[in-house]
């Protein structure tokens, strides 16, 4: 699967820059992208009957659950991530334009909506830390081997978080990243090699020190498809600040949130 990227991948990516110089409107911002017309989906990992009964209640939204009995063991444990690729390749059957994955940490702001022009632009926007280490660092040689690439190759490409991210649905993606990422999500040597509680310490200063599971395939996959334009699909530099159209809030709760 891997190796066949080679065949695949590099001539779809070749094609895509080589429409892009031809038309150079597709660099410029389309404003193509509005909200008018969205399906938003909370995926159940793990609610209890009592927990999805209130959500459906009381949330605008369709409830999903991720059936993980279908799945290999490890795909099942949710702190093995892997459910997520299977969930971002599921919704690219369905989403025409764009899709957005964020877990509950993620808030909004009114120029959020400039992101998803960005995004529709350049195919993609993800998110990495002013501060944030290299993959290598935050990924198991494991998974490097089982993608059949050398990790300090990758020295120069940053971390991808898992907070939120953006894609075109587009087929190029489709090929190139969703269905790679899930292919790796499904085999526990790639995504997810080491029991995870072992592996999420990242106290030393070495490569390979410890794993970041979904983000680590997501990052290596992407850094391997755009190399050096990596940058033009992430989010533009930012240190939280309210006019980038989101932050991100850890451990923020709203206990009365489904009180009148």
């Amino acid at each position: 699967m891997f190796e066949s990227l080679h065949k695949t991948v590099y001539p779809l990516l070749e094609k895509r820059m080589e429409d892009t110089k031809r038309d150079s409107n597709l660099l410029q911002q389309q404003n193509k992208v509005g909200i008018n017309s969205y399906t938003v989906a909370l995926f159940d990992i793990g609610l209890t009957q009592a927990e999805k009964t209130r959500v459906e209640k009381n949330c605008r939204c369709k409830l999903v659950t991720f059936k993980k009995e279908l799945f290999p063991p490890h795909v099942q444990q949710n702190s093995c991530y892997a459910w997520k690729p299977l969930i971002v390749l599921a919704a690219s059957q369905h989403a025409r334009k764009l899709i957005v994955w964020q877990d509950s940490s993620v808030r909004w702001f009114p120029s959020f909506l400039d992101n998803l022009d960005r995004a529709y632009t350049a195919g993609h926007q993800v998110l990495r830390y002013l501060d944030g280490h290299r993959i290598p660092a935050n990924t198991l040689k494991e998974t490097f081997d089982y993608l059949h690439e050398d990790a300090c190759g990758y020295l120069p490409y940053p971390e991808i978080q898992g907070n939120l991210h953006i894609h075109r649905s587009d087929k190029f993606n489709q090929q190139v990243l969703f269905e790679p990422w899930a292919r790796c999500a499904l085999e526990k040597q790639c995504m997810c090699p080491r029991p995870p509680a072992s592996v999420l310490s990242c106290s030393s200063g070495t490569l390979h020190r410890c794993h970041r599971f979904d983000q680590s395939a997501m990052g290596l996959l992407l850094s391997r498809i755009y190399q050096k334009d990596l940058y033009k699909v992430m989010f533009q530099e930012f240190v939280w600040e309210q006019e980038k159209g989101f932050r991100v809030q850890r451990g923020n709760v709203n206990r009365n949130y489904f009180k009148p």
